[in-house]
């Protein structure tokens, strides 16, 4: 196995912050930890990394046990030997030296020269785009060029993992586009973990996909599978989907009340168990016909120039000119365009 396909296995507990997850991933070059703010992403994160000891639990990358709390033979690595490297969101870079001299510090604690380290780290910072930062202080970076830096000093380490928490998190447009070219970047060449909070970062960047909710994996599988076909409610949440369950049949989905949402089996058969993840952007409001879903206005949402519309089953992105006379309360028809597929609750 390659060392951009490091397999991952942790089971993390730390109950004073309300998380119990257990995460078998088995070879990603780029994993996201999808989840809000509160999720347990930066917990997983630093109990990797080794800056925060769980009190239960175990992690093995590959096959090095970083920790095994429930058996002291097994030893643990402490956090400087896992050669783990942990970027946070505040970059801390070291403000006394310069960029160069940053980058050149992980390279350094490897016993390279001084002169050697400066020279490899030109080189980082020249691949990075970032040489005319070389001689600046942290403290006269913009936020998105402390992010760069700090990614760029993490690779310059030769680490066997990058964890990467919110890396886009406060930085504007533009310095995201540069700091995601980075990440994809790093994945192609070592497990890379990033933390984020929007599934787009999921969907651009990740090859493997662990949903976080209040402390616990909400599903977990490749990127497509979890943010096309997620399986629990929250996780389609995550990915901007309306989750439904019900039971097969020949016209599509046959939920409990007796609803028929339409769609295509897919390899199910009429009777079995299954669930159908659809996206607003493929669901119209249209007058009542028949093999149309009915349903209830529950909520309006505004988006600057985009209106979604919520029922209590499904949810549509319409033009706010169209929605304009919709009112909560009021009855109203979706139709699904194209029709998505029916798939099984356990993949």
């Amino acid at each position: 196995m390659s060392a951009a396909t490091m397999s991952i296995d942790a089971h993390i507990a730390v109950p004073e912050r309300g998380v119990d997850c257990r995460i078998s991933i088995p070879g990603a070059g780029l994993i996201a930890l999808l989840g809000p703010n509160g999720s347990g992403k930066s917990t997983v994160l630093a109990a990797l990394a080794g800056t925060l000891t769980p009190a239960r639990g175990h992690a093995r990358l590959d096959q090095s046990v970083l920790f095994d709390v429930g058996d002291p033979g097994a030893g643990t690595i402490d956090a400087a030997a896992r050669r783990i490297t942990l970027v946070t969101q505040k970059d801390d870079l070291f403000p006394s030296l310069t960029v160069l001299d940053n980058v050149a510090f992980g390279i350094r604690a490897r016993g390279v020269s001084r002169a050697d380290a400066r020279a490899a780290a030109h080189q980082h910072l020249a691949a990075g785009d970032l040489e005319d930062l070389a001689d600046r202080r942290p403290a006269t970076l913009s936020g998105g060029q402390a992010r760069r830096v700090a990614i760029i000093r993490a690779l310059a380490a030769e680490p066997r993992a990058l964890l990467l928490d919110e890396p886009f998190a406060g930085i504007d447009v533009e310095a995201a586009i540069a700091v995601r070219g980075l990440v994809r970047q790093a994945g192609r060449t070592i497990t890379t973990v990033i933390a984020t909070h929007d599934a787009a970062d999921a969907w651009g960047l990740a090859d493997h996909v662990v949903v976080l909710d209040s402390g616990s994996v909400a599903d977990a599988g490749t990127t497509q599978a979890v943010l096309s076909q997620p399986v629990s409610r929250f996780a389609a949440a995550m990915a901007g989907r309306v989750l439904l369950r019900g039971t097969a049949a020949a016209t599509g989905l046959t939920l409990d009340d007796g609803t028929v949402v339409a769609a295509e089996l897919c390899g199910l058969s009429p009777g079995d168990a299954a669930l159908v993840a659809i996206s607003p952007r493929h669901v119209q409001v249209t007058e009542a016909v028949n093999g149309d879903v009915t349903d209830v206005v529950a909520r309006i949402e505004h988006h600057g120039d985009a209106m979604r519309v919520w029922g209590h089953l499904l949810a549509a992105d319409v033009d706010p000119e169209q929605g304009v006379d919709l009112r909560v309360g009021d009855p109203i028809s979706f139709a699904l365009a194209p029709r998505p597929e029916l798939y099984s609750p356990t993949r």
